[in-house]
């Protein structure tokens, strides 16, 4: 399978794709479909290892990957939200002054990760269909800096001070 991949430009986002202890960086287009993310994520996971990723065996089409945003992007320990296309989304250009029309299959697939929410240096979760138990397998890393201070890294966010 031959990669087609985002090449970077300033209006390109680096996003962290993560599962278990992998993490995925893809150069996206922030108005690319979320079909279109899932089906770079599968064509990088395949070139990388053509059968199986981190002990599953990866799917046969692109739809069979799941991927979720954090509940919150400063604590992962939070929490998965689905992103699927039956989700209400965000309007990015807060021009919505009226109510939700009923999406097409058409509207549906011409979605953009903007609308999704998603932002520049994002960290989304991604795990496949067959896998049992629904639960989201991201293991966030952790670096115990000099003083023995442990600092969570890969978040894609920066940390607020609270003093």
């Amino acid at each position: 399978m031959s990669l087609t991949s985002t090449i970077p430009d300033p209006q390109t986002w680096t996003i962290r794709l993560k599962h278990h202890k992998t993490t995925l960086l893809l150069h996206v287009n922030p108005l690319q479909t979320l079909a279109t993310l899932q089906k770079e994520l599968l064509a990088v996971l395949s070139e990388r290892s053509p059968s199986s990723f981190n002990g599953h065996t990866l799917p046969s089409t692109p739809q069979d990957i799941i991927l979720a945003k954090p509940f919150d992007p400063l604590d992962l320990s939070q929490g998965w939200d689905p992103l699927e296309p039956s989700d209400e989304l965000e309007d990015p250009f807060n021009i919505d002054e009226e109510a939700p029309k009923p999406r097409s299959k058409k509207t549906i697939e011409s979605e953009n990760l903007k609308a999704y929410g998603i932002k520049d240096n994002a960290v989304l979760a991604f795990r496949f269909r067959e896998e049992k138990g629904g639960e989201w397998d991201v293991v966030q890393a952790v670096n115990i800096d000099e003083y023995g201070v442990e600092n969570e890294a890969d978040m894609g966010v920066p940390r607020e001070y609270k003093g």
